[in-house]
């Protein structure tokens, strides 16, 4: 693939802000209005427009601030087209009142203009939800200005996707099958925008859980979601041959019958993107034994509207020639997994990006290393030696991670220090993949590759 990046030259970085631990007594517009002057100053020091946030994550305490925090919020996009976001409440786990991880693009052109493209759903319809708030559902970049090259590939960052109807912008609450609802509901919303940004592949993704909702169990949670993440990556042979498929409109065939007549994406585009589309794969890539790209299942304290999920893709593959996506998956030893997407430029010169997995299960003994995050850095920069030159770039930068409670615990909280620092880390009651197996860590990393003359 070229030469490896080190991770503060990387252009994808992700800058995380948390309000002093010590804050819970001051009012919450204080903390928030102290928050994002540091932010400002921040994006200043390195000369960083705010269009060069392409996605933000908020973490909070309590669910409740969210009105007031929202509001100041704002204030940092007095332009159109907001960044992509998630927002999620962590409860008494987490180590501030409010932490903001900011997704940005260091290498975007300054006025953000051609190269940022982003989908703002504006009016009430049959399709999806509109954005009730400062942020777009999706927010994507050209492969190409991560370095060099002409590649026509994107990448997509997707807002977090809860189970609103998009007519009533109600959340779905049907009785008996609710939380069934909830999750097919929320995952068609992410399969519409995907198809409409030109999605052919997730990278991976983590459907957020309530942890108080009061339906099921973690264990028939899990099992929800990945049913329905492996059955939306299901594609029967008549559906390649059909050309008005649509997709995994799952809710509507279900639930909402009598909207089916309604369009499935905006009257103004043409051509409907297969999602998943294997022929993007390799074909080593696009085996049976590589269903689907990898979930995981967290369970935090409280959802926006008091959802019961939501959805939240990492990055989508959009507008790549065939066979340009490479999927590797290593299974290392004490239970760690290392999955990595390939996204690889096919001119001269050009530059590749890779999104690195590691996975560790939880043991018993968590006090003996598991979710560590200096050794999923290491495990990670091990795997990237194995794409090109990368011996002398270092570990990769963070772009997530997420840990059980109680391993959180046992390293007394020195995943977060209060202040500036790269990398989010989600506090989560119950991490779990797709196979129903308990996790201790899930740590994303994002890389850049460039091929030098």
């Amino acid at each position: 693939l070229g030469t490896l990046l080190p991770a503060p030259a990387t252009p994808l970085q992700t800058f995380t802000f948390a309000s002093p631990p010590a804050s819970t007594t001051t009012p919450i517009q204080t903390q928030t209005l102290s928050l994002l002057t540091t932010i400002r100053a921040h994006l200043l020091s390195h000369s960083l427009p705010p269009t060069s946030i392409l996605s933000t994550s908020i973490l909070l305490r309590r669910m409740s601030d969210f009105a007031p925090v929202n509001a100041l919020y704002a204030s940092l996009f007095p332009f159109p087209n907001p960044p992509a976001r998630v927002t999620i409440s962590c409860g008494g786990e987490a180590e501030a009142d409010i932490t903001i991880a900011l997704a940005v693009h260091t290498g975007l052109d300054k006025r953000g203009g051609a190269q940022r493209e982003a989908l703002h759903v504006q009016s009430r319809s049959y399709w999806a939800p509109a954005n009730i708030g400062p942020y777009s559902q999706a927010v994507s970049i050209p492969l190409a200005s991560l370095g060099g090259g002409t590649a026509g590939g994107r990448l997509v960052s997707v807002a977090g996707q809860i189970p609103l109807v998009p007519a009533s912008m109600e959340m779905f609450d049907w009785g008996k099958g609710r939380l069934e609802g909830q999750v097919v509901l929320g995952l068609q919303h992410l399969w519409r925008i995907g198809v409409e940004r030109g999605v052919a592949w997730w990278t991976s993704a983590v459907a957020y859980f309530a942890g108080d909702d009061g339906e099921g169990g973690m264990e028939q949670r899990v099992e929800l979601a990945a049913r329905a993440w492996r059955a939306s990556h299901e594609t029967s042979q008549e559906e390649e041959e059909d050309e008005d498929y649509e997709g995994p409109d799952v809710w509507d065939r279900r639930y909402n019958d009598r909207y089916r007549t309604y369009s499935t994406i905006p009257p103004d585009n043409n051509h409907q993107q297969d999602l998943p589309d294997r022929s993007v794969l390799t074909p080593s890539s696009s085996s049976p034994s590589v269903p689907a790209p990898p979930l995981f299942v967290a369970e935090v304290a409280e959802l926006p509207r008091a959802a019961g999920v939501e959805w939240h893709a990492h990055l989508g593959i959009a507008r790549v020639g065939e066979g340009s996506v490479t999927l590797r998956e290593v299974e290392k030893d004490a239970g760690v997994v290392v999955a990595q997407v390939i996204v690889a430029g096919a001119s001269e010169g050009a530059t590749s990006f890779v999104q690195t997995v590691v996975v560790e299960r939880l043991r018993a003994d968590v006090s003996g290393g598991a979710g560590q995050g200096e050794g999923h850095g290491k495990i990670a920069a091990a795997a990237l030696t194995e794409l090109g030159d990368a011996a002398a770039a270092g570990e990769p930068a963070v772009a997530v991670r997420y840990v059980d409670v109680g391993v959180l615990r046992e390293r007394q909280g020195q995943e977060q220090d209060g202040g500036v620092g790269r990398g989010l880390v989600v506090p989560c009651r119950s991490l779990w993949d797709d196979q129903g197996r308990k996790l201790a860590a899930v740590t994303v990393y994002q890389s850049v590759f460039e091929k030098r003359g």
